[in-house]
């Protein structure tokens, strides 16, 4: 775990003061060498809330085999309930490059963290494919990182696993979840990078996570190597800036939705008495919230992931 920096000055006083914990991560070398006990198994507390209604799963300990420390925007170690699983979940994953030039893009690390900024899962990934570009200037990953890291399918199991039932939080997750070659009920993912308010703030529709950083959090991030647990952190707080706004404006577009529907079944097999008048509808297609299957699958009902 890294030691807090400037940057947290500002972040520092809107963030809840997290518990101290009595095991720190070890603080990361400015030489970029290995840890010596990075080798180690890292055992990651994941038992459930009590009151997570939606939560099915019996997820008790995850193993992740890392080679370097794990950085983070956190001051202290999250301990305690903060660092139980919960109902939302962010998650980043950094990539490295194969085939001819490395130009196409495989998964190499996943890092998963909860809503209080907890480091819920985080590992490499050992790729099928020969690896022609770490690209480690931008992804930090290395070979010794994936040599003996666990395979693609031990890793997308484990994910699908916790990401059932659970909200996902990320940025352009959609390219995550392709390299992992997952899905998720749209109705169950806050894309930071498709969120209206958010463009507004960075004066446009395609807002860089390390923009949004700075203008919401006022934090820098990926100054060098990208960290995949600081930008599932840095993901989560943004997040949790707009969560009330953004939640009400789900609500809303819910009911839109449903009062829609039930007149289109109350005006079955009628003719319209509107003089040919076009009614005023709102588009609830937008790219920040998907059309659900069913206005009372909105909240209650969501299908599982799949791999």
């Amino acid at each position: 775990m890294s030691q807090a920096s400037s940057n947290w000055l500002n972040l520092k006083k809107k963030l809840p003061k997290p518990v101290a914990s009595e095991n720190h991560h070890p603080k990361r070398k400015r030489s970029g060498s290995i840890s010596s006990s990075s080798n180690t198994e890292k055992k990651t507390r994941m038992s459930n809330y009590d009151n997570d209604a939606h939560d099915t799963q019996d997820i008790q300990t995850t193993h992740t085999t890392l080679a370097k420390p794990t950085p983070s925007i956190l001051p202290t170690q999250v301990s305690g309930i903060k660092a139980e699983i919960g109902k939302y979940l962010a998650m980043d994953c950094e990539m490295v490059g194969v085939g001819r030039d490395g130009e196409e893009s495989v998964l190499a690390r996943v890092s998963i963290v909860n809503y209080h900024g907890a480091v819920i899962y985080d590992t490499f990934v050992r790729p099928v494919e020969k690896v022609t570009d770490f690209r480690t200037w931008v992804s930090g990953v290395t070979f010794k990182d994936v040599e003996k890291a666990p395979t693609f399918s031990h890793v997308q199991k484990h994910v699908s696993d916790l990401l059932h039932n659970r909200i996902l939080v990320g940025h352009a997750i959609a390219n995550d979840l392709k390299a992992l070659l997952l899905t998720h009920p749209p109705l169950s993912i806050r894309d930071t990078a498709k969120y209206e308010q958010l463009h507004s703030i960075a004066k446009t529709k395609r807002p860089k996570l390390k923009a949004l950083a700075k203008l919401v959090l006022g934090i820098d991030i990926q100054e060098n190597e990208h960290s995949s647990v600081i930008d599932a952190q840095a993901t989560m707080e943004v997040y949790k800036r707009y969560q009330s706004l953004w939640e009400a404006t789900l609500a809303r577009q819910a009911k839109i939705f449903q009062a829609k529907k039930g007149g289109k079944k109350g005006s079955s097999g009628k003719k319209s008495n509107n003089g040919g008048k076009k009614k005023n509808t709102v588009d609830v297609n937008s790219s920040s919230t998907p059309t659900p299957a069913s206005a009372g699958d909105w909240w209650n009902q969501s299908a599982m992931t799949t791999a």
